[in-house]
């Protein structure tokens, strides 16, 4: 019951960007219930989303960068 799988997953969204400045951070419990929230960077704006996590999936879709965020979380892995 406690958040104790806790990833971030760190990444350039947009090609003319460096630094991995945008992220998907995966904060989760033994069976995969929690949430993931992603930020992405680009030169003008920001924005930040955040999406229920319930046995390792969401009801919303997920990014390829979220699923990686929660894979690492529950694997114990951190980027």
């Amino acid at each position: 019951s406690t958040l104790q799988r806790v990833a971030v997953y760190r990444y350039d969204a947009f090609e003319d960007m460096g630094g991995q400045l945008s992220f998907s951070a995966a904060i989760l419990n033994d069976l995969g219930d929690g949430l993931v929230i992603s930020c992405i960077n680009g030169r003008q704006e920001a924005r930040t989303y955040a999406k229920p996590v319930q046995r390792a999936s969401s009801p919303y879709n997920l990014s390829p960068e979220e699923q990686e965020a929660i894979r690492m979380a529950l694997a114990g892995t951190d980027r």
